[in-house]
């Protein structure tokens, strides 16, 4: 017994472990903190999902809707598309309750 526990122990570290990435644009980074956000800076992020509608969305019901290239904001040097004018200046009022996690875009 105490063999299988100590086994899924060290299984539940080794895949810790490997969803840490030493090499990450920012490993000690905070989220707001504009190192966290990885170097490609010439597209829209996350392909121009709509991350503003995309919160109001039920997980693994809803689909992710892309905005309009012509209604963008920017963060930290990165594009953000929007569907509509509200949601961009929704956006730019709290762009950090929007924006992914951990400048994970």
């Amino acid at each position: 017994m105490a063999g299988r526990v100590l086994s899924l122990l060290f299984s539940a570290v080794a895949l810790t472990a490997a969803q840490i990435d030493p090499n990450s644009a920012c490993p000690n980074a905070k989220p707001s903190s504009a190192q966290c956000c990885y170097g490609n800076k010439t597209a829209t992020v996350m392909g121009g999902i709509d991350f503003v509608d995309l919160a109001s969305k039920t997980q693994g019901k809803d689909t992710a809707i892309f905005g309009i290239p012509s209604i963008t904001a920017q963060l930290n040097g990165y594009t953000f598309q929007f569907l509509t004018v509200s949601n961009k200046a929704a956006f730019e009022a709290d762009p950090w309750s929007y924006a992914p996690a951990w400048g994970g875009f």
